[in-house]
């Protein structure tokens, strides 16, 4: 409970290149082709976004040693009581779009942190909160996770 309202250290994932872009949307449409703005580049370019931009979904952590998914409030994950974890959810918002060369960096911190008997004990509810931002300071996307330890 005291960590409510902490955030974790910044951490800048390596910047995107279109090949990212590309690969991205091809692996999330699969088993069919991916829209032909994420992966040509006449098709990008005669798009209102002038160029390539990135699918909302697409995670430019996904390569990092250090993900930015949590803080010092999470628990880990394990089979004893309490250190049980299941997502609760996830929602995300969207602003500036992510472009090849940008250097996005995510600051994680816990919004909330709810205690409540559970039908499978007491479970300790987290919220966090993920803000990503680009090398410009502008805002892409915000993220809130919840968390379940029982």
């Amino acid at each position: 409970i005291d960590l409510i309202g902490t955030s974790t250290a910044p951490i800048t994932a390596p910047p995107v290149d279109t090949n990212d872009i590309r690969r991205w949307a091809i692996a999330t449409h699969w088993p069919d082709p991916p829209p032909p703005v994420f992966v040509d580049r006449a098709a990008a370019e005669a798009s209102p976004w002038g160029g390539f931009v990135a699918p909302r979904e697409l995670d430019p952590f996904a390569w990092c040693p250090s993900r930015p998914w949590g803080g010092p409030w999470l628990r880990g994950m394990g089979v004893e009581p309490g250190r049980r974890i299941l997502n609760g959810g996830q929602r995300s918002r969207y602003f500036a779009p992510i472009r090849p060369g940008d250097e996005i960096t995510a600051v994680c911190r816990l919004v909330d942190a709810v205690e409540k008997d559970m039908k499978l004990g007491p479970t300790t509810v987290f919220t966090t909160e993920q803000r990503w931002t680009n090398q410009r300071s502008e805002l892409v996307r915000i993220g809130f996770m919840t968390s379940l330890y029982y």
